[in-house]
């Protein structure tokens, strides 16, 4: 894996958008993060990352929106501290650059909103544009519950308020005939999420205690997981 670093380093500035992405994402996957021979003048050290934000910055407007998912979910995983001027410009791109988000699939506006969340960054434009969007949705059958879960959890954590938000998916997990798809971790989310944001909503949290009484037992909760939920 060095080895291709080694190579692609010199070849940045030739690298298309799809290829920045494809980079972080992959290094992102297998927690990577190495840092560059080359040293500041103070001492301080370049990381892939720092190479990949640099280069990706004066270019986000070339990203499509699987791209830009992927780029600020890598940086959401990795980057210690996180670079803010990517968060903020990555959400400055898709509020003035697309009049809906309807090109973005669930999984690449979960990953999104999750990054800031990681990332501990709120851009309010950003939040208001992607619950406005869901709450615009018809139907969710394509929004998996971890997806669901994470939207909701990334709401709260970064205290992004958007009660429509928290309704309309309250409304649609509660139809739900049962939870069996809801595995410990998107359950753990979604009761936090209520409780952090604020937004309680008692006919769900019955459903979700009746669907935890019929399991028969709950060891694939975490200490963490059973914390949230209670």
């Amino acid at each position: 894996f060095n080895s291709i670093l080694n190579v692609a380093l010199p070849m940045l500035l030739e690298f298309e958008v799809r290829d920045l992405s494809n980079l972080a994402y992959a290094n992102a996957i297998v927690n990577s993060n190495p840092t560059l021979e080359e040293e500041g003048d103070d001492g301080s050290t370049t990381t892939l990352f720092d190479r990949i934000a640099e280069e990706s910055l004066p270019r986000l407007g070339e990203f499509d929106p699987q791209g830009l998912s992927n780029l600020i979910w890598s940086f959401g995983r990795m980057s210690s501290p996180p670079p803010p001027e990517l968060f903020r410009d990555v959400g400055d791109v898709i509020v003035s650059s697309y009049d809906t988000l309807d090109e973005f699939i669930p999984q690449n506006i979960s990953n999104l909103v999750l990054a800031y969340a990681k990332a501990g960054i709120l851009h309010p434009a950003l939040f208001r544009k992607v619950g406005d969007h869901i709450v615009s949705l018809e139907e969710y059958r394509e929004f998996y519950p971890m997806a669901i879960a994470n939207v909701l959890y990334s709401f709260a954590k970064t205290g992004a308020s958007h009660p429509p938000l928290f309704e309309k998916m309250a409304e649609h997990i509660f139809e739900q005939k049962k939870l069996s798809q809801y595995n410990h971790e998107s359950i753990s989310k979604v009761v936090w999420a209520y409780a952090q944001a604020g937004e309680p909503h008692p006919m769900l949290y019955r459903k979700i205690a009746a669907h935890l009484n019929a399991i028969p037992n709950l060891y694939k909760f975490t200490p963490r997981n059973l914390s949230d939920v209670v």
